[in-house]
This record gives C-alpha cells, structure tokens and sequence, in this order.
C-alpha cells in the first residue's frame, strides 16, 4: 500500500477545509490561560487529548475537553483542533495558548422603542449561508474492474452509524479515530470468482489531514469465495509492516529486501525507501517533501520533511490472504480496486492535491482482517520495538458472509467486508488502518 502522509495541520487546515460535524460538550471554560488541547492541565497536549480532539471536532465521542474549546462557544471547530494538533506536536514550547472568553451574562440590550424605524435596505443579491456539510462531491469514475466470466454484480449500498468506517490507528493511542464512511460499491459473485470495485464513495474529511478522495481504481485481479460444504482455504487477510527494514540505496534496492522479508515479491504490498518517490515516473526520484513528487509520482517516501537521519531506510508492508484459518460456506474475498488523493477541499477534482497515493488494490474478505506496524516511527521507543496498535489494542476485525445461493439471487443485505493497510510518514506517526463496509 502506497504511503498516505498526513500533513502538519498548521500548513493544511484553514478556509476550504470542511468539517464532518462539531460537537458541543458543555464544559465551562479554564480560568486561566491553558494551552490548546490541555483537558486535564498539566501543561502538554499528550497523544490521548489530541485524539479527544479530532474525535470532538468530528462529532465522534470523546471525553469532554474544555480546552479544546478555545471562543467558548461550546463547540469544537477546524481551526481549534488545528490548534490543538500543533500543540501536541510542539510539546516543547506548547506556545499556543488561549484565555477563554467570559460568557456573558445579560448583556444584551433593550429592544428599541422608537416605533417608526425604517426598514433595513432590500439587498439586491441572493446571500445563501451554505453549511460545511453540504459540499459537493464529484462522484467516482465507472469501476475498472473486468469482473470474470460468470460473475453477477450486484451494488452494496453502505449503510451508516459506525457500520461502514475507517479506524486510524496510531503510536501512543488506544482506541482508533474512526471516520464514517458513505457511498456504495459493486459486489460481483459467480461460483467461486469475485469482484469488487467503487461505484461511488464520499470523501472522507479528516480533520488535519484534508479531504480524502476514494474514487475507483484497477485493474485488480480476481478474488474468491467458498460455498461449501465444509470449511474452504483460509480467506482472512493481514497485513504486516516493517517501519525499518535496514538500509537503502533507491527504491529499487528496497524492494529487493522486501521481497526477502516478506518471503517473495507477491507478498510484497509496499516497498519504500525514505527520501525517494513511490512512483516510477520517473524510477528513483529523489525527494525531502510531497510536492516534488506532484502530480504524477507518488508521495514521497518518509516523514515532511524528511530529515537526514530518516532518509534511506527501508520501509516493507507484507500482505498475506491466506490468514486466520479455513472459512466457512459464503466467505468471500475480493481485491477492491482504489485511486487514493488527498485534496485540501471539496469537491475532489483532483486541481488542489496534497497527496497522490495512486492506484491501489485493497484486499477485503467476509472472513477476518488484522493489521500491525513494527519498528513504527523508525523505532524510537526503542527495544522492544515499537507497535501500531499499541501493545494490548489490536487492529482486528470479523466480518460477516452471505451464503452463495444468497447472493447469487441478488441479495447483499448484511454482507459485512474488513479490510487492513498500513501507513508510513504521517503527521501523527505511523498508521495501521482498518476498513469495514457493510452492506444495507
């Protein structure tokens, strides 16, 4: 899986960006100048209360955060979580502060009592007050996926509230961030055969990241499914990564290494070497940020920048589709073909991208899904390495097949995928990402 690099929100939060919803918590405000994040004020914004953030910022739980706050307007904005993330990621300094705003107390005044004030001017114009939700969405290209012969496609309509999500997983963080995901895609079944592609999926504003932009992609190669009787070949999928792999010259030198770590080029999903373009056009192309890759070569492998002591490492995400044991009648396995950027606003129109992750084939299964980084972050925790997840969380989850004679007629109701990548170079560190999609 290509890096998916998560810029600093200082550079990419502001005017354009929308948000997917503030939450208001009714905390009273601080007495004092508190540092932006701080919910507990000690002083520093700890990886916990930046995740309270960006949860609260869109409209997810979290525990309440006055901090976050910093207008007192009981709601937590775009610009107040940009502000918390760059105090968590200044913990030096943490020179971001804030004096809340007293709310006001029957300092309004009286209604007017003049009985002949004319009225205000008859504007010319139309104002329309659009808000931040209703931004438009160009919808995904036709899927490129040429399902197999025999192969029926039938569309998935994602249903909502936490049943079709992204769960970001990062260092230092227990429960994942988890964004919501809306849209559909096609599902193609035919004997054992499967397919699977994006009709149309919504794109996912994270906050301090940007709009993320899901369209179709492809060509994928076909998947597979088992209807029994019995139990049928392992159809799980995980997803394993090596944040430091050893040294390396270019991008081809560490696909070499990958392919010895992950036991073969097959089982090779990403193979980066930091300081270097994902892309091939050109092979090799030396970079320190994102926008010397732009627009055709990828993103650039690492952290952005990448500093000098973080260039020319190796970095390997193996992928293995034969995991968690046999499968049971109606699992299903496709490869969910992907065109991944990175916007700074709606509508995702490919003229305002940050990030150009490419094409990508993403394994789903109706089995089980699990993902994990080692040696994240170029393992500054040190020995033992460092995971993502954090040791104790996993990301791992089940999902739910649908017997063949089932979806065979046209059924796809209750038809749960997972699917696991993992991320290198982000804002926040290295990700391990879950997906799950579940049909209405």
């Amino acid at each position: 899986m290509k890096r998916f690099h998560i810029r600093r929100p200082r550079l990419r939060l502001g005017s354009g960006l929308l948000m997917l919803g503030a939450v208001a918590f009714g905390l009273a405000a601080p007495a004092a100048a508190t540092c932006v994040g701080d919910c507990n004020g000690n002083g520093i914004v700890s990886i916990d209360e930046a995740q309270a953030c960006v949860n609260l910022g869109n409209g997810l739980p979290a525990p309440a955060c006055a901090a976050a706050d910093q207008n007192n307007d009981g709601q937590v904005e775009a610009n107040e979580v940009d502000a918390c993330i760059q105090s968590f990621l200044n913990p030096a300094t943490c020179a971001m502060v804030f004096t809340p705003v007293p709310t006001p107390t029957n300092t309004a005044p009286p209604p007017p009592t003049s009985t002949n004030t004319p009225p205000p001017p008859t504007s010319t114009g139309t104002v329309t007050n659009t808000p931040d939700q209703t931004a438009t969405f160009t919808a995904a290209p036709t899927a490129t996926t040429t399902p197999t012969s025999g192969v029926v496609v039938h569309t998935c309509t994602l249903a909502g509230a936490g049943k079709s999500k992204i769960d970001l997983y990062t260092e230092g963080i227990g429960d994942p961030i988890s964004f919501n995901l809306s849209g559909s895609l096609s599902l193609g079944a035919g004997g054992s055969s499967t397919s699977c592609d994006i009709v149309t999926l919504s794109p996912v504003n994270i906050v301090g990241i940007g709009f993320v932009c899901i369209s179709a992609g492809g060509p994928c190669a076909p998947g597979t499914r088992w209807c029994g009787p019995g139990s049928g070949p392992a159809l799980g999928i995980d997803s394993q990564s090596d944040g430091n792999t050893g040294t390396c010259t270019n991008n081809t030198a560490c696909q070499t290494i990958c392919n010895g770590t992950c036991g073969g080029a097959a089982n090779v999903q990403t193979a980066g070497c930091t300081g270097f373009c994902s892309g091939t056009s050109p092979a090799n192309q030396a970079c320190t940020s994102d926008s010397q890759c732009l627009p055709s070569n990828g993103a650039c492998n690492g952290p952005e920048p990448v500093p000098t002591e973080n260039a020319k490492i190796c970095q390997c995400s193996c992928i293995n589709t034969a995991a968690h044991g046999a499968s049971d009648a109606g699992d299903f396995q496709c490869n969910l073909g992907s065109n991944i950027v990175v916007e700074t606003a709606a509508p995702c129109n490919g003229t305002d991208i940050l990030i150009n992750v490419g094409n990508t084939c993403i394994p789903v299964s109706t089995e089980e899904a699990s993902g994990l980084v080692t040696n994240s972050n170029f393992n500054a925790c040190g020995n033992p390495p460092c995971t993502v997840p954090v040791p104790g969380i996993t990301n791992d989850q089940t999902g739910v097949p649908i017997a063949c004679t089932t979806m065979d007629a046209s059924t796809v109701t209750g038809f749960v995928g997972v699917g696991a990548v993992n991320f290198f170079g982000s804002t926040l560190g290295d990700l391990s990402v879950g997906l799950k999609s579940t049909c209405q």
